[in-house]
């Protein structure tokens, strides 16, 4: 039985045209780590996959079955915010002075879950400290309806 779904672990996992003879054959694409694909079909070492863009074979031993982490910088205006995923932990870190990260967060980056009605969870926010060009961003994501937060302690250090 295949798998329904696996993710890259190792980075710039090589995705290709065809396989024949159980060898890959023209290079077409590459995918970062922790990047998830539909598995499709299965012939010897590959597997066929559905991922980012152009679609094609992968070998069983460049995919598993866990995430791993994945760490986003983001121009925030001034400065970078931080988005860091592992498993189904979200984790943002700082947020800019404006709109950039909800932007980002709701027109790139979770579009698939907020095109199904799914909310997204934030398990953590760290603010480094409190001038509004690190905290600002967070209020349009905090007043979201469809981001849900985790209750906690929140401190400066």
């Amino acid at each position: 039985m295949l798998p329904p779904f696996l993710y890259a672990i190792t980075n710039e996992a090589p995705v290709y045209e065809t396989i024949i003879n159980n060898r890959a054959k023209k290079l077409i694409n590459k995918i970062q780590a922790g990047t998830y694909v539909t598995v499709t079909a299965e012939d010897g070492d590959f597997y066929k996959v559905i991922t980012a863009g152009p679609n094609g074979w992968m070998r069983k031993t460049d995919l598993g079955d866990t995430m791993g982490i994945k760490i986003f910088y983001l121009d925030v205006g001034q400065g970078d915010g931080i988005l860091i995923e592992a498993g189904n932990l979200r984790i943002l870190v700082d947020s800019g002075p404006s709109v950039n990260m909800h932007s980002y967060l709701t027109k790139w980056q979770y579009t698939y879950l907020l095109n199904r009605g799914q909310p997204v969870h934030i398990d953590c926010v760290f603010v480094s400290h409190f001038d509004a060009d690190h905290y600002k961003g967070l209020i349009p994501i905090l007043n979201d309806k469809r981001f849900t937060l985790v209750p906690s302690i929140m401190q400066a250090y």
